[in-house]
């Protein structure tokens, strides 16, 4: 399914740029030099492991999302339904704590948008534009329901 899709490609990329910017900000401090070799060469590795996924995390997510974006303006009446509209308000209310809550600072790395096309500002558009897509008394019990 489409939601599940978009639910693995939006938590990879954040978990990939949450573990670049915790590496990269080690890596800034003091504390990088005292680790011992075995465990900067595991760093090191999951770093480039991270960097390697997240942007084709990301292009495929916002892919996804531009999808939704589409059936919801076109076609809203299934997203209504509260089977998928309960699990789509799911999602898109996590990606919208991720973006903005309190560990959005987590997410913040050097040269985001050259080097893995993360443009945060534009992924919380697309999810509120599928908010504004479907707009309505029904989708509002699917919101409330999340928990």
């Amino acid at each position: 399914m489409v939601i599940n899709d978009a639910t693995y490609l939006l938590d990879e990329s954040l978990l990939a740029l949450k573990k670049i910017h915790d590496i990269e900000t080690l890596k800034e401090s003091n504390e990088w030099s005292n680790l011992g070799d075995e465990e900067r060469q595991m760093k090191e590795e999951a770093l480039l492991e991270a960097k390697r996924g997240v942007r084709n995390w990301l292009i495929l997510g916002r892919d996804t999302l531009d999808l939704f974006t589409y059936l919801t303006a076109d076609a809203p009446e299934p997203f209504y339904e509260p089977l998928l509209g309960e699990r789509l308000a799911s999602m898109l209310d996590y990606n919208v704590s991720q973006l903005c809550g309190p560990k959005c600072t987590e997410l913040k790395v050097r040269d985001a948008v050259r080097r893995f096309m993360w443009e945060p500002r534009a992924l919380l558009q697309q999810i509120v534009n599928v908010y504004l897509n479907l707009s309505s008394e029904k989708f509002a019990e699917c919101i409330a329901n999340d928990e």
